[in-house]
């Protein structure tokens, strides 16, 4: 059970980051052209 929450926390984090990466993107289009590297 502790990996299954452990797992939740970790999808839910990388969801967040997704959204965040979204959002900037959406504020600036010009981001998207320079390319974004993780």
């Amino acid at each position: 059970e502790d990996r299954l929450k452990r797992n939740m926390a970790l999808f839910e984090k990388n969801l967040f980051g997704a959204n965040e990466l979204g959002n900037a993107v959406r504020l600036n289009p010009r981001a998207k052209l320079q390319g974004i590297h993780w």
